[in-house]
């Protein structure tokens, strides 16, 4: 791939490139000493769970990468189980996006264990996949941890019935972090005008009753 000698590359993009499994290691093992490398960017580039373990690695070893890009890649959950294991150890990721990864409730779940132990991440990205609520209630109880520095995570266009989303948007509205609150996007169509009136009346009471402040 010509990466050799890229120790003072900051941002690299080969999204859409297709180098696979093999590509995917060998970007891997040329980033990993990088005292520079911010930014990576490996979207559709037909990465399975194979890819996925040296990438982890990555993660666990490189101490300056801040964002991870690996959407449109047939991850499953094998591969965000191996994800989730250098995340959980990453020094310095503050964005990870596996959106559209064919992640299911297993893998999520994997994925938030590994959230839970980053206190470096503040984006997480898993859009147009199939979580389903236990994945929903792993990101509460996510979003409640005093370690927790989530921003915004984004859960649009997965299979969360309505109660979990309720039950999410009321967490991230209602938890504080300095003069912030979590966001949170679902879209989908999870939710209807009625209960989001619902979510408002309960977000209302629990701040008149002093809960989240």
């Amino acid at each position: 791939l010509g990466l050799t000698g890229c120790e003072a590359l900051e941002s690299l993009n080969i999204s859409f490139t297709k180098i696979g499994d093999l590509g995917a290691a060998a970007v891997a093992e040329a980033l990993t000493p990088s005292t520079a490398i911010r930014t990576l960017s490996l979207r559709g580039c037909a990465i399975t769970a194979k890819g996925a373990l040296p990438l982890a690695q990555f993660l666990r070893d490189n101490t300056n990468i801040r964002s991870l890009n690996l959407s449109f890649n047939a991850l499953g959950d094998e591969g965000a189980g191996l994800l989730s294991r250098g995340l959980s150890r990453s020094p310095s990721l503050r964005t990870l996006k596996l959106e559209s990864c064919g992640i299911q409730g297993h893998g999520g779940r994997m994925i938030m264990a590994g959230v839970r132990k980053c206190h470096t991440l503040s984006s997480l990205h898993l859009a147009f996949n199939e979580l389903d609520d236990s994945v929903g209630d792993r990101l509460v109880d996510n979003l409640v941890a005093k370690t927790s520095e989530l921003k915004l995570v984004d859960l649009g266009n997965n299979k969360l019935s309505r109660d979990a989303a309720t039950r999410l948007l009321v967490t991230a509205l209602t938890k504080r972090r300095g003069a912030q609150h979590a966001q949170l996007r679902l879209q989908g169509g999870i939710l209807t005008a009625q209960v989001l009136k619902q979510i408002n009346e309960t977000v209302l009471d629990l701040h008149q009753s002093g809960v989240g402040r």
